[in-house]
């Protein structure tokens, strides 16, 4: 790879019986862009691969024998998005990423043995997106994410949220699904000024909502869907709920509109 200096884009795809890669990957000083995409038997990455001071998007699907990541990622300072996908074994992810300070995006998403996320990861200051699910082993998610002040758009899917959220000075987006073993969401949910779009799906063990939700200002949009415990509070109008709800803009409880008197036209059998 060293007559390859001023390639900008690497897509490595269906190499089912790559196993390694090189150590001269480090000297594509111009790479921006790197996909290795169903090479299933790639068990490891170069440390080198840290060397990439201009990579900006690296893509990791697929990866079926892949069950860590380099140390060396934090030398990845052009880093803005990162895409880690049904690498069924991955089992950790370096704390390096920690100290991604480019870094926008991340998806961490149907990687079945990934148990936990760096501790550290309130270091990704630039942090705008995050997008985790289908981690059946995740079962939390660090305290630090709830410090992250540039996130503004938080999807998960099948883990909780961490109860200090007081951080996530900028979030717009909030979406939740599939955590079936969630029974309550953290108060401070309530205090996100900036959340325009909420959305509930799936969560079975969930009965009720913080109590304030309805007087963030700037929340515009909520869907709630199959949530039985929390689907039957809102139409017995239990603490008001459904009430406070109908204050929001647009607000749905499976597919259908909640407004201030639904509760008692359940009652009255009109809907």
């Amino acid at each position: 790879m060293h007559g390859l200096t001023s390639l900008n884009r690497l897509y490595i795809k269906e190499c089912s019986n790559l196993k390694s890669l090189s150590e001269g990957i480090s000297n594509l000083s111009s790479l921006t862009h790197l996909t290795l995409d169903g090479c299933h038997k790639l068990a490891s990455l170069p440390e080198g691969i840290g060397n990439l001071s201009s990579l900006g998007h690296l893509t990791l699907r697929r990866c079926d024998e892949l069950k860590t990541l380099p140390r060396g990622l934090h030398g990845l300072t052009s880093l803005y998005e990162l895409d880690i996908e049904q690498c069924s074994n991955i089992e950790s992810l370096s704390e390096g990423i920690a100290n991604l300070s480019s870094l926008t995006k991340l998806v961490i998403k149907n990687c079945h043995k990934l148990a936990s996320l760096p501790q550290g990861m309130h270091g990704l200051t630039s942090l705008s997106e995050l997008d985790v699910g289908g981690c059946p082993s995740l079962k939390s998610l660090p305290e630090g994410i709830g410090n992250l002040s540039s996130l503004e758009y938080l999807y998960l899917s099948g883990t909780s949220l961490p109860q200090w959220l007081h951080g996530l000075t900028s979030l717009k987006k909030l979406s939740i699904d599939g955590c079936s073993s969630l029974e309550s969401l953290p108060e401070e949910i309530a205090q996100l000024s900036t959340l325009e779009w909420f959305t509930l799906s799936r969560c079975d063990k969930l009965a009720t909502l913080p109590q304030d939700l309805h007087l963030l200002t700037s929340l515009y949009y909520l869907s709630i869907r199959e949530c039985p415990l929390l689907s039957q509070t809102i139409k017995k109008n239990r603490y008001g709920l459904c009430s406070k709800l109908a204050r929001i803009p647009t607000a749905y409880l499976d597919g259908k509109r909640i407004h201030a008197h639904w509760h008692l036209q359940i009652l009255t059998g009109c809907i």
